[in-house]
């Protein structure tokens, strides 16, 4: 897509692996910066990891186009996602959604620790219920 031949966009779209986790927390930041008033938003979780994310990701944007009579171009869209079972490099998979004009975003090692770092400095390994024990106790402090 040239710089040319690109539209503002009018359809904010996230595509996530996760089904809970990372869509509760892009609907929480779009609710607190009040973004969802300026920008419609959609939020997709459970789509797969890495390279299905971002083929679901395509599709999901094709969809909406279809939907809301847009060009692909005026929805920006966002794959997320982060490094629990990788078995390619960034780099490569970098590469992969630039072919497609999706927008990646990419935590290491998990999402969940990105969230965790939003209440505390942290470089913790954490994983599986003990991250989502601290998680919760945290959120409940705040």
């Amino acid at each position: 897509m040239s710089a040319a031949k690109t539209k503002t966009p009018r359809l904010l779209l996230i595509c996530c692996e996760g089904k809970q986790t990372e869509p509760q927390y892009f609907t929480a930041v779009a609710r607190l910066y009040r973004v969802a008033q300026r920008v419609n938003i959609r939020i997709v979780g459970n789509k797969g990891q890495h390279r299905a994310l971002i083929d679901s990701a395509v599709a999901e944007r094709l969809d909406r186009s279809r939907k809301y009579e847009l060009d692909l171009d005026e929805i920006e869209t966002w794959a997320v996602c982060d490094r629990d079972q990788m078995n390619s490099d960034l780099a490569e998979l970098e590469a992969y959604a630039e072919t497609k004009s999706i927008r990646l975003a990419f935590s290491d090692p998990k999402f969940e620790i990105f969230l965790l770092q939003h209440f505390k400095k942290s470089s913790t390994l954490l994983n599986g219920r003990k991250l989502d024990s601290e998680l919760t106790k945290l959120f409940k402090q705040k």
